[in-house]
């Protein structure tokens, strides 16, 4: 059996889906965690509980977005959109978790926490 080969654009894609989970996990560690500020959707609820429960952020990413991985596999198209979010999700919760040690916190403005913790989260979400 032949092994699938991965095309430039699927390469590409792949360094796209980093590069915006590496923006959105900054936005997290720099603004939003230290600020106690919580985002949308299962991020939002992984930061909701390692604020309050002391879960680790990937643990509390990685099982909130199992029940939609699944659902996505049966739904949405099979293995190649699964690997896209798999990719996705992986990121995120590695890059924030081993970010945090080296990123201080910027600001307490909760403006400045807000506009910029959202840009650079959008940015990465885009």
């Amino acid at each position: 059996m032949a092994r699938p080969r991965l095309s430039w654009r699927s390469t590409f894609d792949y360094a796209l889906i980093v590069v915006g989970a590496a923006c959105n996990a900054v936005a997290i560690d720099l603004f939003l965690v230290p600020n106690q500020i919580v985002a949308g959707g299962f991020t939002g609820l992984a930061v909701i509980g390692k604020l309050t429960a002391g879960v680790p952020f990937s643990v509390g990413l990685l099982l909130t977005n199992v029940p939609l991985l699944i659902l996505q596999w049966k739904l949405l198209g099979g293995f190649k959109v699964f690997m896209r979010t798999v990719v996705g999700v992986g990121a995120l919760a590695v890059l924030t978790d081993s970010l945090l040690p080296v990123l201080p916190p910027v600001t307490a403005d909760r403006l400045l926490v807000i506009a910029y913790g959202g840009a650079l989260s959008g940015f990465g979400l885009a």
